[in-house]
């Protein structure tokens, strides 16, 4: 619970409002706000008291303005028997700790030799396995790069370059020219007179 200080200053301030309050506060209640002056500090009950019994046109800020909070020092003592049950404890902990740790670690497992045959085995199996699946791939990538490039090929045979297209498309346009050039030559041509006739 909080507590203020109550120092000279302080103590003398609430004695003067007790005092200015006069035939106001009865015996009983000046006798409990004497007693609660002469303390060193006061807690919230004595405050609420003060701020009850005193006559309510009484300046109580001029009091409670000026308080100050008091700190309790905070240092801790152990007994001897907490300080041994704690060590017991951790002590306690600390094997339970370790005991976890080792609950997985394999019995038959070498410490400190150095078996350079023990999982030669494992380690073949597994070699073996990722060439085979290397070999494998590149045989995959292969194949797949010959079938690619054979459609490109295959593509670019079947349409000529540009400028052969080009060639061949002059040749037809000239082509198709010529032979309306010699189709105009055999159409006789009809003389005025004749054209008359018609």
């Amino acid at each position: 619970m909080a507590e203020w200080k109550l120092d000279c200053d302080s103590k003398q301030r609430l004695e003067k409002l007790i005092g200015s309050a006069g035939d106001e506060l009865s015996g009983e209640d000046r006798k409990q706000l004497q007693k609660i002056a002469k303390q060193n500090t006061i807690n919230f009950d004595d405050v609420s008291v003060i701020r009850t019994t005193l006559p309510p046109y009484q300046p109580l800020y001029t009091f409670f303005n000026r308080l100050n909070i008091h700190f309790e020092s905070c240092e801790y003592k152990a007994t001897p028997e907490f300080r041994a049950k704690t060590n017991r404890l951790k002590e306690r902990f600390k094997h339970e700790e370790y005991r976890r740790m080792v609950e997985n670690v394999d019995s038959t497992q070498s410490f400190g030799t150095v078996n350079l045959v023990s999982g030669i085995g494992s380690e073949m199996k597994q070699a073996t396995r990722f060439i085979i699946g290397l070999v494998l791939g590149t045989v995959v990538f292969f194949a797949d790069l010959y079938f690619v490039i054979k459609g490109m090929d295959e593509r670019e045979m079947a349409r000529p370059p540009a400028h052969v297209e080009r060639y061949e498309n002059e040749q037809r346009q000239k082509k198709k020219i010529d032979e309306q050039k010699q189709e105009t030559k055999k159409i006789p041509v009809k003389s005025a007179k004749q054209k008359k006739n018609d």
